[in-house]
């Protein structure tokens, strides 16, 4: 059995929906990892102090790298797009930024 080159190669719209599953998976790992700094800062210190060496490990990374990825993820898929040799999108004109 042959595959049609379509489902082989993936178009616009599963690169978007990709894109859009990532960015949420992305959300969701800050927005937990905010909730376990927030519960270490405010919480009481029974709770707090068994949190500290994950927060160091773990959690702080995780929210900062996720942080950086919604704030610049255009410009970060630009240049991994760039460092992999994938072209340009249709209507881009070489050089230009989005």
């Amino acid at each position: 059995m042959s595959q049609s080159p379509s489902a082989v190669t993936p178009g616009p719209r599963r690169r978007i929906a990709a894109s859009a599953r990532q960015r949420t998976w992305s959300r969701v790992v800050h927005l937990v990892g905010a909730g376990v700094l927030g519960t270490s800062i405010y919480g009481p210190p029974v709770v707090a102090a068994p949190l500290h060496i994950g927060l160091q490990l773990v959690v702080v990374p995780a929210v900062t790298v996720t942080g950086l990825f919604l704030w610049k993820q255009a410009q970060i898929r630009s240049l991994l797009r760039r460092h992999r040799g994938h072209p340009r999108r249709q209507g881009q004109k070489p050089g230009s930024q989005r």
